[in-house]
């Protein structure tokens, strides 16, 4: 798939986020890998690109096959955009914690970017979290949040919010599962997906790998299986932006389609409210083998794992999951795009959507004051 950059002037204001009212802030980000805190040798891959657009590009682990930088999961992952991707959220200043309520979480919160065109009746202000989870020894979990602000005398309506990820796999990346395929692991370890193995509007979740090939999935190159939830049953499902092929299809004959934008259709929102979308991400890794078949039965593994995963409910099939899904949001009924069927625990005051959604409070008249002009880098991919 070939690569290519689209530049677009935008003008942002960063936004003042009375760091000095939360004790969530700690570290400044340097727009680069931000590790493991168990010491396990792993980290996460995120970047905004000395100024352009915040991407995520994959956990990795030196005990693991994907050690990236070379393998990465993503080529771009989870890049928060407007419908026409005229506008990509940069992230020019974050601060990340590590997680006081025990679970070990590190929490980067990036800048409120104001203003801005959702194709909506009226400008919002847009503000992304991203949570990383270390789950334990071959899984890394990261859950990213939205929150989409009106700040206008009156309600906003027509808002499209858009995420767009790009697969690293390019045209060898494998659908594994999703509703309405069911599991394709019996593809495995010869096969892998067809032309009409492609994800629809009613497929909010999914899992890609990569089981065969002389060069993409041998022990040199070892991407992931990832787990992606876009939205559950909820008011707000993602659906898929024609902007680009549906993902998936002829994975076995080196065709598939690896790029794919869901969109998002948000509610009214009233004037001085906010609406979240969180989107979940769980990566599966394994281990390189002492050859090709060796490679392919750890993968398949974890294959196995993330289908069964899914297939048993995901962040939604116990309330631990849930626990995941909601630490840290003080008011998960702003969350449109998911539906939950346990309580929300009680939350420290360390949790940054908690900030997230202090920061929105600040006045108009103190951002007004902090506006600045960006050179925003995106690239964009011709299928």
């Amino acid at each position: 798939m070939n690569k290519t950059a689209k530049a677009a002037l935008v003008a942002v204001t960063v936004a003042g986020l009375a760091l000095a009212a939360s004790p969530a802030y700690a570290t400044s980000w340097d727009g680069s890998t931000i590790d493991y805190v168990d010491g396990s040798g792993g980290w996460w891959e995120v970047s905004n690109g000395n100024g352009s657009t915040l991407t995520f590009l994959g956990a990795f682990s030196n005990d693991y096959g994907n050690h990236g930088p070379d393998n990465n999961t993503f080529d771009d992952g989870l890049t928060v955009t407007d419908r026409a991707e005229t506008w990509d959220y940069t992230c020019a200043t974050a601060d990340w914690v590590v997680a006081t309520d025990g679970t070990g979480d590190i929490i980067l919160t990036c800048v409120t970017e104001t203003g801005i065109d959702l194709n909506g009746s009226a400008p919002v202000d847009v503000q992304v979290e991203l949570r990383f989870h270390d789950d334990g020894e071959n899984k890394a979990t990261v859950r990213q949040t939205v929150l989409v602000q009106n700040n206008n005398g009156a309600a906003v309506t027509g808002a499209v919010l858009k995420i767009l990820t790009n697969w690293y796999q390019d045209a060898y990346t494998n659908l594994v599962y999703s509703p309405t395929l069911g599991s394709k692991i019996s593809n495995w370890p010869t096969g892998n997906s067809d032309p009409a193995d492609v994800l629809t509007d009613a497929d909010h979740i999914f899992v890609t790998d990569c089981p065969t090939g002389t060069y993409q999935c041998g022990p040199s190159y070892d991407p992931a299986v990832v787990y992606q939830a876009y939205s559950s049953d909820a008011a707000v499902k993602s659906t898929l932006s024609d902007t680009y092929p549906d993902l998936g299809g002829d994975a076995a004959g080196d065709l598939a389609d690896d790029t794919a934008g869901f969109l998002y259709a948000l509610p009214s929102i009233p004037a001085g409210d906010g609406v979240m979308i969180v989107t979940m991400v769980r990566s599966f890794m394994f281990p390189d083998g002492a050859d090709d078949d060796a490679t392919g039965a750890l993968a398949l593994a974890q294959s196995n794992d993330a289908v069964s995963f899914a297939q048993n409910g995901g962040w939604n099939g116990d309330c631990a999951g849930q626990a995941q899904l909601t630490a840290g949001i003080a008011d998960f009924s702003k969350v449109v795009n998911w539906t939950t069927t346990c309580d929300s625990p009680a939350l420290p005051d360390t949790g940054v959507s908690e900030v997230m959604m202090v920061s929105v409070t600040v006045s108009a008249a103190l951002l007004a004051g902090a506006g600045v002009a960006l050179l925003v880098v995106r690239r964009r991919h011709n299928i």
